[in-house]
């Protein structure tokens, strides 16, 4: 038995049906029109995965720099309030476990310098996607 021959009149038939594919179709046309809807659909799942991804990210990086900027205001509460509240007369210890528990001048301006890394990296990730 021979197999069934196309013509180019129904393969021209084929694609004019809005490439939906049938019977005359299931040869190459139909494999090529596959490998479009495959990629159409990856292209289309992708961007919105990467939309998706992007808003979560920047969510996620609004709630640690407000996180962080409230860790430093905190910080410097306590380190003035420690400060304040050690004595002239305190022993070397006390004072020595006050430097390890509150933060440095250079510790709050290491986490300041963090910060501004993260809101520019926020600032990029907002960036329209071209």
């Amino acid at each position: 038995m021979m197999p069934e021959t196309t013509t180019a009149a129904e393969k021209s038939d084929c694609l004019e049906e809005k490439f939906t594919p049938h019977k005359k179709c299931a040869g190459v046309t139909g494999a090529v029109h596959k490998l479009v809807l495959f990629g159409l659909g990856a292209m289309d799942l992708a961007q919105q995965e990467i939309g998706d991804l992007a808003a979560r990210l920047i969510e996620r990086g609004e709630m640690v720099e407000r996180e962080s900027r409230e860790a430093v205001s905190e910080a410097r509460a306590r380190r003035k309030k420690g400060a304040a509240a050690a004595p002239p007369d305190a022993k070397p210890e006390t004072t020595a476990n006050l430097r390890q528990v509150i933060p440095s001048k250079s510790d709050l301006a290491e986490l300041d310098k963090k910060i501004a890394e993260l809101s520019r990296q926020i600032e990029e990730l907002n960036q329209p996607i071209s």
